[in-house]
């Protein structure tokens, strides 16, 4: 384990301080049930219907937020962000450079719960710490991978650039 215990990480109060930085509620909302960070993932359509919005609407106010968390994140502003970065890396360094946010989720979190993995997935470091010559390291649940590359291994379609970042933590060249 890390010099940091998993118990000192605190996925949700995490979560929730990150939460904390978006002004507006209805963008909280909208990130937490999203990405299912306290209740179910829930789609677009479903977010829009509770809000009394369009499915498009709920899209564009998810990239917004989502665009501002990444700046602050590499501006340093995001709580505990530095601590998150400095956990995540060591634990992936640990496990070979790659993982499943599974297993990840199972050394950081008590329950290993999808709630706790995708708090987990939630907080991928920023792209300010790592350089531009990178190695991608993929960490995939099974739900985060599209219908085309869970039906046949033959024929694996690249899942869309969107989607792909949400499931997606860099590890620098250097610290190979």
């Amino acid at each position: 384990m890390t010099a940091t215990s998993p118990s000192q990480l605190q996925i949700e109060s995490i979560i929730t301080d990150i939460l904390g930085t978006i002004d507006r509620e209805r963008e909280r909302e909208i990130i937490a049930r999203r990405y299912g960070l306290f209740d179910r993932k829930e789609t677009l359509e479903q977010i829009g219907e509770l809000l009394g919005i369009t499915r498009e609407r709920v899209r564009q106010l998810e990239k917004a937020v989502m665009a501002r968390l990444k700046a602050m994140a590499d501006a340093g502003q995001l709580p505990h962000i530095q601590e998150v970065q400095t956990v995540l890396l060591d634990e992936v360094r640990a496990m070979g450079k790659a993982a499943r946010i599974s297993d990840l989720s199972a050394r950081l979190t008590k329950d290993n719960s999808r709630i706790d993995q995708a708090r987990v997935s939630f907080c991928p470091p920023s792209a300010q710490r790592l350089p531009s010559l990178m190695r991608t390291i993929i960490f995939i649940t099974r739900s985060a991978l599209p219908t085309s590359m869970t039906r046949k291994r033959s024929k694996i379609s690249p899942p869309e650039p969107s989607r792909l970042s949400r499931i997606l933590v860099s590890l620098p060249l250097s610290i190979r």
